[in-house]
């Protein structure tokens, strides 16, 4: 099992590459229509140049960039959510804390296991902490509270964007008509 674990390690940096190059260049084409949507290799590879110089400059830097990074995202995220539950107004009930609005495939056994792959990967970066520990002055109160300070954090902004995205989008009956 562990050979299938390390082949995933190393497919992942390829493929976040890719996905960043393709999503850029389609976002791009989208916004400005004269760029190619074909056009994503020079994303990739300044993604991958970004990367290099981080670990070329060492853990200190790469630690800075990627907690840079993280705070902007999340708080892009935390902003768009409070958007989100505010543009919904009057329409934000408990309701999308159920299941009625699990869609049809999802429901039932291919829903679990369909919210177990996302509970797999959210439980495999936990491991990322063990490495942080060599380097903390106090590890064992640092970096259980670093750990349990992500984990309680990430799990109230999923909460503000399941409630914002849940609530904020139009219900589609099975006929295609909005609810």
């Amino acid at each position: 099992m562990a050979w299938g674990y390390v082949l995933v390690g190393a497919l992942i940096p390829p493929l976040v590459l890719l996905k960043l190059g393709f999503t850029t260049a389609t976002t791009i084409h989208a916004e400005a229509g004269g760029y190619p949507a074909n056009l994503w290799w020079p994303w990739s590879i300044l993604g991958a140049l970004i990367v290099l110089a981080a670990g070329y400059f060492g853990i200190r830097t790469s630690a800075r960039l990627g907690t840079m990074l993280g705070v902007f995202e999340i708080g892009v995220f935390l902003v768009l959510g409070i958007f989100l539950v505010v543009h919904a107004g009057s329409h934000n009930t408990a309701e999308v804390f159920g299941t009625k609005f699990t869609p049809n495939g999802f429901r039932g056994l291919s829903g679990v296991i369909g919210g177990s792959v996302y509970t797999v990967l959210a439980f495999g970066g936990f491991e990322g902490a063990a490495p942080l520990a060599e380097q903390a002055r106090d590890p064992r109160r640092t970096v259980q509270r670093a750990v349990l300070g992500a984990t309680l954090s990430i799990g109230i902004l999923g909460l503000v964007h399941l409630d914002s995205d849940v609530g904020t989008l139009p219900v589609r009956t099975s006929q295609g008509e909005s609810a």
